[in-house]
């Protein structure tokens, strides 16, 4: 039948085949997300706001999207460019926040 040669590499190929497929599958999967709500001093409306973040779940802490802001009214018509997902550390309240 097969010497050892040719098994080694349709192994091989089989083996490449499966990981790819993998690889797409795990690509087609929906992004799971999860709301946090966080309280900071927002350096660019210049007071303390209540943010509800769009947040990566699987624990990374990687903020993906604002959903609501304290610094608009109303809360969901979030205006700005969204700044405040690349801050890295969230700078601490100077005062109350407003509520949401």
């Amino acid at each position: 039948m097969f010497g050892i040669p040719e098994s080694v590499l349709i192994f091989a190929a089989l083996t490449i085949v499966v990981g790819l497929v993998l690889l797409a599958g795990v690509g087609l999967l929906p992004k799971a997300t999860r709301t946090v709500a966080r309280v900071f001093w927002c350096p660019f409306r210049r007071t303390d706001v209540t943010v509800e973040f769009e947040e990566d779940s699987f624990g990374r802490g990687r903020y993906l999207g604002v959903k609501r802001c304290t610094a608009f009214a109303p809360t969901s018509a979030v205006t700005c460019g969204k700044p405040c997902l690349y801050l890295g550390n969230l700078p601490p309240v100077r005062g109350l926040p407003k509520a949401a």
